[in-house]
């Protein structure tokens, strides 16, 4: 039997990392406001504001180790490391390590009552073709490491590096649009598990070659999160129910499940049933389904 994980809680993590959004001192770490009018009424200068922000994720940290310690270094290092390693990055894609409290000349451009995000770098930044010249720049890409967000498609360009990589031996297809969702997550760890996926699909498709379509899937079932689904048509497993519920022992499933803890709930479809492997509610471990399902289907949910 597959009982619920002790440390699976993605409702949490994106708890945590809601503090980047609900009114508290953390969410203009990542917002844009007023610096010189805003720290006159409620923080009188920079250092008082990174006192309370320095308060707030106090509060996160031990619930953050637990369950993203990636996420929990990239938010330190961003927030409040002085002296960030030159070996680290908190940006997965990009050379990057600066951030509020190791950015020189930012508390004393703060102080004068100025905007934060239009503080100019003294070291640009090349990523993904454009130039990265304003701290406010760098918040847009921390921003991008912690949450799949509509604007800068994030979810979107995920998959289609994925189809990239791919495309020699799988025809993958999907709506960018539809996939063009916002919820917070450590982005980082989520296109890792879900290349994951695609390499387990990809052996199967190099030895039947007509098993080489995929289609992906982004639904709204519920306002509590969204349901990724990962359709590998005309493919099915040949283990029963009890035997697939055994795979997360060891071997591919296994790192599959490692890599999603905490992130998401994850289930496969296989013929007429279902096989829940990471749950954070009240389901079954195995369900059986109405009808037959297209091919082996990786359902992943995340929360809101």
């Amino acid at each position: 039997m597959i009982s619920n994980t002790k440390n699976h809680d993605p409702q949490k993590l994106v708890k945590l990392l809601s503090n980047f959004t609900i009114d508290r001192p953390m969410k203009y770490t990542t917002h844009g406001w007023d610096f010189g009018k805003l720290s006159n009424i409620s923080y009188r200068n920079f250092d008082a504001f990174m006192d309370v922000v320095k308060k707030q994720w106090k509060d996160m940290t031990t619930d953050l180790k637990r369950l993203s310690p990636n996420l929990y270094k990239k938010i330190n290092c961003f927030t409040l490391e002085e002296n960030p390693s030159a070996d680290y990055s908190w940006r997965s894609q990009a050379d990057i390590n600066i951030g509020w409290s190791s950015l020189d000349g930012l508390k004393e451009w703060c102080d004068a009552g100025n905007d934060p995000f239009k503080f100019k770098l003294k070291k640009r930044f090349r990523v993904d073709d454009k130039t990265i010249n304003t701290f406010g720049k760098v918040i847009d890409l921390f921003k991008q490491e912690i949450e799949m967000r509509e604007g800068s498609k994030t979810l979107v360009n995920i998959f289609h590096k994925i189809k990239k990589e791919f495309e020699s031996t799988l025809t993958i297809n999907y709506d960018s649009d539809k996939l063009n969702k916002q919820f917070y997550s450590d982005v980082q760890s989520v296109a890792e598990a879900l290349r994951a996926v695609f390499k387990q699909i990809q052996k199967i498709a190099e030895e039947n070659k007509e098993l080489n379509q995929v289609e992906i899937a982004l639904s709204y079932p519920d306002s509590g999160y969204y349901e990724l689904k990962i359709l590998h048509k005309k493919s099915f497993s040949q283990k029963d129910p009890k035997e697939l519920l055994e795979e997360v022992k060891n071997g591919d499933f296994a790192e599959l499940k490692n890599k999603m803890e905490n992130l998401c709930d994850w289930s496969v479809e296989n013929r007429t049933h279902c096989i829940n492997y990471l749950k954070s509610n009240n389901v079954k471990d195995v369900e059986e389904l109405d009808t037959q399902v297209e091919g082996f289907t990786h359902i992943l949910r995340f929360y809101k």
